[in-house]
């Protein structure tokens, strides 16, 4: 995928994406997750859990035998942290060849991206780790795959050694780096096509996430692509499973133009995703400014939020007089009367408790 109006150079500096991911990785140590306290989960969930954390900890750790241990014990070897970051990532960035013929022996999925599109492959190539790119290109790593900034592995590398290595895959692979590098917005244009001339104009969901292809046209920063589906009919403000806009992805991925042709073509600049956040909230530092000045100018519409949202930001309680006919009475009476129990005056106090439970009821059964 190529950005517009830039430029792709092999072997641009990127320290800062290192010392990131190091963070990354490290950080789920600290989390609130690696904190919870597992004693309300069954065994099995409790080992389960555990086994999980130890595994990506003991890759961390660089501990081969604990690994191999682990693994043996039926861990999944693709296990992530929240960036979507698994051990062979890890393994990746820490140089650890070791390691990632164990984890190679256990049929991981080798071409696995992280948040940010980052495949083992592109981390072993910003890291300059011959040894491990080669074995992750003999295992089968996809030297033609590309990151969410439309990067090859090959644009991540820095050191000659490196560069030499995967450009004679390329050859052998007789990769056309420009066709790679265009393939994912052909794609998307394709596919916007056939939402243009098909009867019912609804988007292709391309993601686990919901995602669809406005969205990705968003972060991949394509604008004509934007516009096309606008003025095909198609909301701007369409959310994925996490309430994501295109405008969300589009702040999140630094996309000046996207951002320009999704409010030009009405996307709701207000609009918050299940975390309450709008675009601005979890914008890149370098399209701020510009989402500044359209908030500054585009009042709030009166449109609701994501469903279940507002709940939580303008909770609405009750009146007092659905309460207070149940607290009434002698103390005796009040420890007695079913109607004074903690879980009744929730329900009065949320009244919409009932239906969401209904809801999951639903979920766990199929029917929703």
């Amino acid at each position: 995928m190529s950005n517009q109006g830039q430029g792709f150079r092999v072997g641009a500096p990127n320290a800062e994406n290192i010392a990131r991911r190091r963070l990354q990785l490290q950080e789920w140590q600290g989390s609130d997750t690696n904190k919870l306290n597992l004693a309300t989960q069954n065994k099995k969930n409790l080992i389960q859990f555990k086994r999980k954390f130890m595994f990506l900890d003991s890759v961390i750790q660089q501990d081969a035998v604990e690994v191999q241990r682990l693994l043996a014990l039926g861990v999944d070897v693709n296990y992530t942290n929240t960036d979507g970051i698994s051990a062979l990532h890890q393994v990746c960035i820490d140089g650890n060849a070791e390691i990632a013929e164990i984890l190679l022996l256990n049929s991981p999925n080798i071409n696995a991206p992280d948040n940010d599109g980052w495949t083992p492959l592109h981390a072993a190539a910003q890291c300059g780790y011959t040894d491990l790119a080669r074995l992750l290109l003999e295992a089968g790593a996809d030297i033609a795959c590309v990151d969410n900034e439309g990067h090859l592995p090959i644009d991540k590398a820095e050191e000659d050694d490196m560069r030499q290595l995967l450009a004679t895959w390329m050859r052998k692979k007789a990769i056309d780096i420009d066709q790679v590098r265009t393939a994912e917005e052909r794609a998307l244009r394709d596919a916007s096509d056939r939402v243009i001339n098909s009867r019912i104009k609804e988007l292709e969901i391309v993601t686990v996430d919901g995602a669809t292809i406005l969205h990705c046209a968003a972060a991949k920063g394509i604008p004509d692509v934007i516009t096309v589906l606008a003025r095909a009919g198609i909301s701007m403000d369409i959310q994925d499973n996490d309430g994501w806009t295109a405008l969300h992805a589009a702040a999140r991925w630094a996309q000046p133009e996207a951002i320009e042709a999704l409010i030009d073509n009405g996307a709701d600049i207000h609009i918050v995703n299940t975390f309450a956040e709008t675009p601005l909230d979890i914008a890149d530092e370098d399209v701020l400014d510009m989402l500044k000045e359209y908030y500054d100018r585009i009042p709030a519409r009166s449109k609701p939020m994501v469903p279940g949202v507002e709940k939580f930001i303008r909770p609405q309680l009750p009146d007092r007089s659905e309460v207070q006919p149940i607290v009434k009475g002698s103390r005796r009476a009040r420890e007695n009367n079913k109607e004074n129990r903690p879980e009744k005056l929730s329900r009065l106090r949320n009244p919409s408790r009932r239906k969401r439970n209904r809801s999951m009821m639903w979920q766990n059964q199929g029917i929703d």
